[in-house]
């Protein structure tokens, strides 16, 4: 039996066979709904998940170019970490993982 978090977490996307879809090119909208979605979830009210641009250093942000999802981060110049995903729901499941993370050494 799926958890009602698990559940919520499944369908945001649209059901669970959204899951299995292949999306052909992701969006920084499509992003931003996502990590809306799972923000609601985890923290009950907004909290911005995914930077789109360097804000500070050894934050990580994300890039979209043509259609792939480049996850990085940076410090004083030096690209630290550079991940890539073809698929929006292994870069939300990073997203995720790291946003549950963060709340359970709070």
């Amino acid at each position: 039996m799926v958890s009602p978090l698990c559940w919520e977490l499944l369908t945001l996307g649209g059901g669970p066979s959204s899951l299995y879809s292949v999306s052909v090119t992701i969006t920084v909208s499509e992003i931003a709904a996502a990590a809306r979605g799972v923000a609601r979830v985890l923290y009950g009210k907004p909290v911005d998940l995914v930077e789109f641009r360097q804000t500070l250093d050894g934050h990580p942000f994300a890039e979209v170019k043509d259609g792939v999802i480049h996850h990085i981060v940076r410090e004083r110049g030096r690209e630290l970490h550079h991940a890539t995903y073809d698929d929006l729901d292994e870069f939300m499941y990073q997203v995720t993982k790291d946003a549950t993370s963060s709340i359970a050494s709070d």
